[in-house]
């Protein structure tokens, strides 16, 4: 059940309570590049860069975060926003559609 609450500061949070069905880490069997086709560069960061993407068989674009560094610790960094990114849920933060982790590649769509 998706609940919302204030913090301490009286602001808002928009998360999922429940986190039943929250799966950290669900290895895909197929390639990023297999599906997405990548386009302009929209933006870049401490962690990566995040370009605009097609999706080649619905056409739909998204936004995909191409992480630069792939070292173990980045993993656990990429594995945090995976989950967080699944359990918010809020009209202003953009959702979710899937992650790959592929040969230390990490992607976020």
């Amino acid at each position: 059940m998706k609940k919302t609450s204030l913090t301490k500061n009286n602001e808002p949070t928009f998360v999922n309570k429940d986190i039943s069905h929250v799966k950290v880490f669900s290895p895909k069997l197929r390639f990023f590049r297999d599906e997405y086709s990548i386009g302009r560069l929209l933006g870049q960061g401490r962690f990566g860069r995040v370009y605009m993407c097609r999706d080649k068989i619905s056409g739909k674009i998204c936004a995909v975060k191409l992480f630069t560094d792939n070292s173990n610790e980045m993993r656990e960094h990429y594995m945090r926003e995976v989950l967080v990114l699944k359990l918010l849920d809020h009209k202003h933060i953009a959702k979710l559609v899937e992650y790959f982790s592929q040969n230390q590649q990490f992607t976020i769509v």
